[in-house]
């Protein structure tokens, strides 16, 4: 097993959405030298934007597949993001991040706070927030 990292998975989004708003994904590379003033050094942060430009609904989401692969393989210490629930397409996706993130004692940290999905109660709790903030994110779909 390598070093324990720090990820920062990069948004998805249409391209024409990266152009015309760029103030998230700045924020989202800031977040780098926010590590950097946890301790975290340099060397152990990585930076994962390969979904940049691709739609959430994409399948093909190689960005997404890393970090879920790293984390698996307990390479990572903790997932950095600024909303770190939009990673996944699906809810499906979001909760098996959670569980194998509980697994490899992965955290967790937006700007929400700091999650460690490994105590349960927290996890649920935390799930059952972010699937309600994702509902509201989202249009209704009345048909």
């Amino acid at each position: 097993m390598g070093p324990v990292q720090t990820i920062i998975p990069a948004p998805t989004g249409a391209k024409s959405e990266c152009h015309t708003h760029t103030e998230s994904t700045k924020r989202q590379y800031a977040l780098r030298e926010r590590a950097i003033a946890f301790g975290w050094p340099p060397d152990r942060i990585v930076v994962i934007d390969s979904d940049l430009g691709r739609s959430g609904a994409d399948s093909d989401r190689e960005g997404f597949a890393r970090l879920v692969a790293a984390v698996g393989l307990g390479e990572v210490g903790v997932v950095l993001g600024l909303e770190v629930s939009r990673l996944a397409r699906s809810s499906t996706d979001w909760h098996r991040l959670l569980e194998i993130c509980a697994l490899t004692d992965t955290l967790i940290c937006d700007e929400d706070g700091l999650y460690d999905p490994g105590h349960f109660k927290r996890n649920l709790s935390n799930a059952i927030y972010r699937t309600m903030l994702r509902d509201t994110r989202q249009p209704a779909d009345l048909t």
